[in-house]
């Protein structure tokens, strides 16, 4: 071992303590045990972990006198799983300040939670799709509803008889029309273009009404106000 960082370098030939299935390593902070880790999560990913030093080299030496040099550590990545602050910094995002109430034990898990939160995020989009379909629908219902209402007091009021004036008419003349805060009539106005719509026929010659209608249609209801006309002026 060579270029790790605290730890000691050391020569193959040197004597070194020989792990056994459970081992105890503690010392005081900055005495080496990050680095010791690093080196096992070496073996866990087949790669020189990106935390250590770099130029640094190694060599594990399993119980079969199997040798794994740091240049070619693949193979172990199945037997060796590590648990420390690395893995917490990466993975459980404690410098982000999120604490989740869940943790996942693998890099493999990670990527499936990510996965899950993209497919959460998907159902809340489809969700909230849904809901403004529905109420778009539900306003499109009360605005026909409400044009039917209308177009039914334009003809009352208007006494229009058998001729149609349904909520087709209503919208066909909203649109057309332009409107504004001078096409609203007064109370004056609105009664003389009532009497001149009821009339079956033209005014006699030499009389002329002070409101020049080209069709009734020009004129409509104001949304809100059930006895109030507008025209175009």
């Amino acid at each position: 071992m060579t270029g790790v960082g605290i730890l000691a370098d050391k020569a193959a030939k040197d004597v070194v303590p020989v792990f056994r299935r459970s081992n105890l390593v503690y010392g005081f902070n900055g005495s080496g045990k990050s680095m010791l880790s690093r080196i096992f999560t070496s073996l866990q990913s087949g790669h020189t972990s990106a935390l250590l030093p770099e130029g640094c080299a190694f060599e594990v030496e399993m119980e079969d006198a199997t040798i794994y040099p740091s240049k070619e550590l693949s193979g172990l990545e199945k037997s060796v799983c590590v648990f420390n602050a690395d893995f917490i910094a990466e993975h459980l995002q404690w410098e982000k300040g999120v604490a989740k109430s869940i943790f996942y034990i693998s890099k493999e898990q990670a990527d499936v939670a990510e996965q899950l939160l993209a497919a959460d995020h998907r159902c809340l989009c489809e969700d909230a799709k849904k809901a403004a379909e529905k109420l778009s629908k539900e306003r499109d219902k009360t605005f026909k509803t409400y044009c039917t209402e209308r177009a039914k007091v334009v003809h009352g009021a208007l006494h229009l008889g058998s001729r149609k004036f349904e909520a087709p008419h209503l919208k066909a003349a909203c649109e057309s029309v332009p409107y504004g805060e001078k096409s609203l009539l007064n109370a004056g106005n609105l009664n003389a273009f009532q009497n001149l719509v009821r009339l079956t026929a033209p005014p006699p010659p030499g009389r002329k009404s002070h409101l020049q209608l080209a069709a009734h249609n020009n004129f409509w209801m104001q949304p809100g106000a059930s006895s109030t006309l507008c025209r175009r002026l």
